[in-house]
This record gives structure tokens, sequence and C-alpha cells, in this order.
């Protein structure tokens, strides 16, 4: 039973949330990844803003901070509905792009315009995801939660599915600045009416964790712990190469393999159903071979990607399949790490110091992953000038090759996993995958 809502609350607020969660899925689809990317490429934007702009999505995390101070004084629902609004509001500056770029000297301001509405969104939503959690954490107790997480993930999944197929079909393979900002309108309008859906959730009776102060003593609490630093350097070296393979898969799909805008828009699709095929496989496979195998497995899967495009990107040779099978084992590895990482994480600390110490991951990948994003493109910046545009490409990948192969030592360097403390990550993915082929 919830301290924190009525039975018939959580009833109520469920559903509210799913509606929530249907409108916010098309306005985060349209206006986050590939397609802001293609959109900003079209103003022929440097490589290390397209790095800035990707940042951004990592950053947000960071401002979860900003939410819990903001949470001592407000209650989850308003803290969730004023980072929602201010998020939309920001993302409307989009809307007078084509103006803009039809002036003098239009372009620097429009490409402003963009980063100022990019950094808006998400830094807002680092804001407002500290009250959504505390809400979410309240609608989600009792014995169907799984069954309420789930229907949640099927949501944001399918909708992100369909919306990044009816995208690819729409936009055209050399399509306008309008006709994004067309897209951005209908997102942004989605995005307003989840803000009204937000204000419909009930009031938690009791705020759960929101004094910051919990927060600074659960992590003094445990940092000086030998098992806590190590993850906290795996940590860190998966989003910093990770953060740089996703944000700059898309700028080889344009500008080395010169692929339509509508297919690098699917690609978004394809990195879905990678998702998805990734949220299957970890279903079965996280409690049968542990957290730690999954992790090193999913590791050595991201190098092969690295490794491959280092070669890829000196060929324009077959890029649509390339591309398309690059970025779904890419997003099935990403998606699937952030499972067995925090599932290996959380798996240290006793329940209570899971939200303070949540906050902890969220900032360290955040802030690293930030800084990875924009690295990358800042080396692509440095090296192009140098070098033919694939080698300058091949640089960035093997760079990121070399992060991600020491991120596997450090993966491999990790405490035991309590689940199978006792079992070599080699068999531990044996008597997995045993298990997920069993009827």
């Amino acid at each position: 039973m919830s301290t924190l809502y009525t039975e018939d609350q959580i009833a109520d607020g469920r559903r509210t949330f799913h509606r929530f969660m249907s409108l916010n899925v098309i306005a985060f689809s349209v206006l986050t990844g590939n397609v802001i990317s293609v959109f900003a490429i079209k103003l022929d934007v440097s490589n290390s803003y397209i790095g800035l702009l990707q940042s951004f999505v990592h950053l947000s995390m960071v401002f979860v901070l900003l939410g819990r101070l903001l949470m001592q004084y407000m209650s989850s629902v308003r803290v969730f509905a004023i980072g929602w609004t201010i998020r939309y509001v920001a993302a409307s500056l989009l809307l007078v792009i084509p103006f803009v770029v039809s002036r003098s000297g239009g372009t620097a301001v429009a490409t402003a315009l963009i980063l100022i509405a990019a950094g808006g969104f998400h830094i807002f939503r680092g804001v407002g995801v500290a009250g959504q959690v505390a809400i979410v954490a309240g609608l989600a107790s009792g014995s169907d939660r799984g069954r309420f997480l789930s229907v949640n993930s099927i949501l944001a999944n399918t909708i992100a599915l369909v919306g990044g197929l009816a995208i690819a079909a729409l936009l055209g393979t050399d399509a306008p600045l309008s006709r994004f900002v067309l897209f951005f309108a209908f997102a942004i309008a989605c995005g307003f009416l989840s803000v009204l859906q937000v204000r419909k959730l009930p009031e938690p009776h009791v705020e759960s964790g929101g004094d910051f102060r919990a927060f600074v003593i659960d992590v003094r609490s445990v940092i000086h712990e030998r098992s806590l630093r190590r993850f906290l350097g795996y940590l860190a070296g998966f989003a910093l190469g990770t953060s740089a393979l996703i944000a700059f898969l898309v700028v080889l799909s344009k500008r080395v393999f010169l692929l339509p805008d509508n297919f690098t828009v699917l690609l978004v699709a394809i990195g879905n159903m990678g998702a998805v095929a990734s949220g299957l496989i970890n279903r079965k496979l996280v409690d049968a071979s542990g957290a730690k195998a999954l992790i090193v497995s999913y590791q050595l899967v991201l190098l092969v990607v690295a490794v491959t495009m280092i070669f890829a990107s000196g060929s324009r040779a077959g890029g649509w399949g390339i591309m398309a099978i690059s970025f779904f084992v890419a997003a099935a590895a990403h998606s699937g790490l952030h499972v067995a990482s925090q599932a290996y994480y959380f798996g240290l600390y006793h329940e209570q110091k899971h939200r303070n110490l949540g906050l902890l991951y969220s900032v360290v990948s955040g802030s690293v992953g930030a800084v990875g994003a924009y690295l990358g493109g800042l080396l692509l910046d440095l090296v192009e000038p140098r070098f033919d545009l694939p080698i300058a490409f091949r640089v960035l990948f093997a760079s990121i090759a070399l992060i991600v192969a020491v991120t596997v030592g450090l993966s491999l360097a990790l405490a035991p996993d309590r689940r199978t403390p006792k079992r070599s990550v080699r068999r531990a993915l044996r008597i997995g995958i045993r298990r997920l082929f069993r009827r």
C-alpha cells in the first residue's frame, strides 16, 4: 500500500500518467536525436556544434540536482509541471528559424536559437524529472508495480517506433526547413498538452526523499567504498565512449554516406527496435547471468560497432545497410548497458538508498556523457582540416574504440555480482544463454 496516494488516486493517477506519457513521447521523438541533428546539419554547422547539441541530452540529468533543491520549497507536481512548461516554451524558438534564416546574417542567429531551444528543452527536462520520479514512485506501489512500469515502457517504445516511421515517411529525401518546423509545431503542441496532464496528477500526501541533505548524507556514507569507486570509473568510461559513438553515427550517415533525410530519421526507429530487442533479452538474462556479465558483453558489442565504423567510414559503399545494422546494434547495447549498469549499481546498496544514489548515477553519467559528445565533435573539427573527411571519421571512431576498450577492462575489474558472486563472466553468460533459449 502506498503512503503517498490512496487506491483511488493511484488508479486515476496511472491513467493520467499514461496519457501524459503518450503525448510526451511524441514530442520527445521529434525534438531530439537524429531529427534535430539533421535540421542543424542543413544549416552547415560544425562537428563541434553537433557535439554540443547532443551533449544537452546528457546534461539534462545533471539538472535533476536543481529539481531536487526546488522540491524543498515546492511540491512534486509543481516542480514537474514547471520544468515541463519551460522546456516547451524553449523549444518554441525552433518555429521562427525559417523566418530568421532568410534574412542577412540569419544563419548565425538561427544556429544560436537552435542551441538555446535544445539547451532549454533538455535542462528543464532534468528539473522536471526530479518531480516526476517522486510521483512515479507513488504510482508504482502495490503488487502490480511491474505491470504499471511495463505498460509505460511498452507505450514509450511503441509510440517512439511508430513516430519514427511516420516522420521518415513524411519528411522526404531532402526536406526544406519549413517542413521540419511543421513537425516541430506538432510536437510542441503535444508537449503543452502533456503539461495539462501533469497538472491533473495527484499530489503525494507525503514527500519522499525530497530533502537534498539526504542525498549528500547518503553519498558521503558510501563514497569511500572501493566497489563504488570502481563502478564510477567504469560508468565514466561507459558514458564517455557511448555518448560520442551515438552522437556521431548520424553525422557519419549524412556527411560520409550522404544518406537522405528520411532514412537518417528512420534510423531512430531502427534504434528503437534494437532497444526493444535488448529489453526482451535483459528480462531473461539479467537474473540468470548477473549484471556484471551483461555489462562486459554489451561493452564488447559496442567495441565491435566502433571498430566496424573505423573501416566503414573509409568507403561510401553500402551505407544504407551498414548504418541500419550499426544503429540497431548500438542502440540495443546502449539500452542494455543502462539496464545492466543500474541493476549492478543498485544491487550494491540497500533499497532505502536507491533514490539518492540513483541521483549520483545520473549526475556522473550525464556530466561525462555531455563532455564525451562535445569532445567527439571537437576532435573531428581539429582533424578534418588535415585529412579527408572519411579519414577524419576514422580517427574519431578509433579514439572511441580505444575508450570502449579501456571501459571493457574497467568492467572486468568490477566487484563480483552479488547475485552470482562465484561465477566467472564466461560461465555466467553460458548459463544465461541456455536459459534464454530454454522453452
